[in-house]
């Protein structure tokens, strides 16, 4: 679960995990109460590996929030 100290809105890709090759799992994604969160759970299983987190969204004030990790 990634954690904000505000509320935040879900865009479209929202969320993203990318493996090694490039290929993009599919996520569902959800706030947790409150919606100062994100989780993203992936509808299917992926295997061992390296994966990078890309993460945008946008905060109670419209000002955007990303990252990667």
């Amino acid at each position: 679960m990634l954690a904000f100290n505000e509320p935040v809105t879900l865009p479209d890709r929202a969320l993203v995990v990318t493996d090694a090759e490039g290929a993009s799992a599919r996520l569902e994604m959800t706030t947790p109460p409150g919606g100062a969160g994100l989780v993203g759970t992936p509808r299917t299983s992926s295997p061992v590996g390296t994966y990078e987190v890309t993460y945008r969204v946008v905060g109670r004030d419209g000002d955007l929030i990303s990252g990667t990790f």
